[in-house]
């Protein structure tokens, strides 16, 4: 169980690198689910 140890001291750094590219990537994931469930709402409508 040392991995969860070491995630822990890992994970603020991680955050901390990554917080500008993963806040990004976030909001594209969020409007392709937004997109996706439109377009899905669609396809049932017309099916």
């Amino acid at each position: 169980m040392t991995m969860s140890g070491s995630d822990r001291t890992a994970a603020p750094t991680i955050t901390a690198l990554d917080r500008r590219p993963f806040a990004a990537s976030a909001k594209l994931a969020a409007s392709i689910m937004k997109v996706y469930q439109q377009g899905f709402i669609h396809l049932e409508c017309l099916s």
